[in-house]
């Protein structure tokens, strides 16, 4: 594959050779938080394991249905369009069109809405910690959720400089 033309990726004065390696490491940190248990949740009789993936194929087990949906389009769906369009915006987007303004539109919303899974895990590690009876412990996948949206966000930041250096990105206020 190779680049667009008057893409980010080809225009010497807006290129950001860092920008490539910050969505790979997104990516491969994605993908670790999602298979990787992020908590161990220990009770009097049992000790369970709990990563993304198995948190929802639970869910799917248990016919939770509207649960599973709301947390498939947080858990999977927002991370994987934020790793996406930076890649799109990055070597395929040429920065004259009217896509670019589009695309990192829609980066600036799915940055914000994949932030919500942080969240989540911290309600649910308060929620469990303050259950005399439980007892709880990190593990690895939550600190490869935290390295993606450390890269993902720090990669959205070095693209929209890239962008407004290639004098083509306005920004665009909520």
């Amino acid at each position: 594959m190779r680049a667009a033309r008057n893409a980010l990726a080809t225009i010497d004065g807006a290129r950001d050779h860092l920008i490539p390696w910050l969505i790979l490491a997104s990516a491969g940190c994605y993908g670790a938080a999602l298979f990787t248990p992020m908590v161990e949740v220990s009770t009097l009789l049992f000790d369970d394991p709990i990563s993304i993936a198995s948190l929802l194929l639970g869910l799917a087990a248990d016919r939770e249905y509207v649960l599973l949906a709301i947390l498939t389009v947080f858990s999977v769906g927002f991370p994987l369009a934020k790793i996406f369009f930076l890649l799109l915006v990055y070597l395929f987007t040429a920065v004259d069109g009217a896509a670019f303004a589009r695309r990192m539109w829609i980066l600036e919303r799915t940055g914000k809405w994949s932030m919500l899974d942080v969240m989540v895990v911290a309600v649910a590690i308060v929620a469990l910690k303050s259950n005399i009876f439980v007892t709880m412990a990190t593990n690895p996948g939550l600190y490869f959720f935290i390295a993606f949206v450390a890269c993902s966000t720090l990669g959205f930041w070095r693209l929209s400089r890239a962008a407004r250096r290639a004098g083509e990105f306005r920004g665009h206020n909520t």
